[in-house]
C-alpha cells in the first residue's frame, strides 16, 4: 500500500489517528488482529516526482510464530528426558559429530 506520507496516519488498530513523520529508515512493529498476528513494515521511499511516500508491508506471522512455540515445547521435552536419564546419551550428527550428550 502506497500512502502519501502528508495522509499517513495510524489506523484503529494502532488505538487512534495520529500523524506519522517519515522516518529516516525503515521501521517495523506487530499488531495482533482479529486473531491475526501481522508483523508490519514501514518504508519511506520517494515518488517519481520527488514527494515522500510511505510504504506499508504487513506479512501474515501467526503459523510461524505457532510453530516456532511448537519447536521450543518439543525442544524442552526432548531435553528433559535428557536430562532426566540414568544411562549416558550421545546425539550424532549425519556427519558424525555429537551434537549433544549427558
Amino acid at each position: 500500500m502506497l500512502v502519501p506520507a502528508r495522509d499517513r496516519q495510524l489506523g484503529s488498530e494502532a488505538g487512534g489517528a495520529s500523524l506519522v513523520a517519515i522516518p529516516d529508515a525503515p521501521h517495523g512493529w506487530e499488531v495482533s488482529a482479529t486473531g491475526r498476528l501481522i508483523h508490519a513494515f514501514d518504508l519511506p521511499i520517494l515518488n517519481v516526482d520527488g514527494s515522500p511516500l510511505i510504504l506499508e508491508v504487513d506479512v501474515g506471522v501467526t503459523e510461524q510464530r505457532q510453530a516456532q512455540e511448537r519447536l521450543r515445547e518439543a525442544s524442552r521435552y526432548t531435553r528433559s528426558l535428557i536430562e532426566a536419564s540414568l544411562d549416558p546419551l550421545v546425539t550424532i550428527s549425519r556427519e558424525g559429530k555429537i551434537t549433544d550428550s549427558q
